[in-house]
């Protein structure tokens, strides 16, 4: 869930602007204001407020550069700064799941491996008793897994220490423009 008041249009799951993907998310980006400024900026007027639909409009704004959804994930979990545990599935491939984590946990249970049977979690109790094995993610890393069972793991490239300083820069620069 979301903080603050509850209403229909904070639940999850989110979808970027053309329905693309959808996609749920535990965690706080401390980024989001001025990841919401730019989507803004780029003529996503109908942004909500919640890190989550940041996250999917971003997601979103690199679908409508031509990227494919792995690079188009890749890139918007980039540009984040805080914790995520984040579980994404595309319409153009409703046959897989992209799971990134970020200082929040996230697992895959395997379940029975006949019937393609996989939980996705916060926890392992959640399904301990369904699950023979289980995969954690970690920090930084984005897992895709589809309907066979076939689980591809990438890991994000950590920005530098000069681009997260000039990231910096020019958000105090952005916020300096500000009537």
């Amino acid at each position: 869930g979301n903080l603050g008041i509850e209403m229909q249009t904070d639940a999850h799951p989110f979808t970027d602007h053309k329905n693309r993907i959808a996609l749920v998310h535990n965690g706080h980006i401390y980024n989001k204001d001025a990841l919401l400024s730019k989507l803004r900026r780029h003529s996503l007027s109908s942004v909500g407020s919640t890190d989550s639909e940041v996250i999917a409009h971003l997601i979103g704004y690199y679908l409508d550069k031509g990227l494919t959804t792995k690079k188009a994930v890749k890139l918007a979990l980039g540009k984040l700064e805080g914790t995520w545990a984040i579980s994404i599935i595309a319409a153009s491939d409703p046959d897989s799941i992209i799971l990134a984590k970020n200082g929040s946990p996230l697992f895959v249970g395997v379940g029975n491996s006949e019937q393609n049977e996989f939980y996705i979690g916060s926890s392992t109790a959640a399904f301990d008793r369904n699950c023979k094995s289980f995969l954690s993610l970690n920090d930084g890393e984005i897992v895709t897994v589809n309907r066979n069972l076939e689980i591809e793991r990438s890991r994000l490239e950590p920005a530098s220490k000069m681009e997260r300083v000039r990231g910096r820069q020019v958000l105090l620069e952005e916020i300096m423009e500000q009537p």
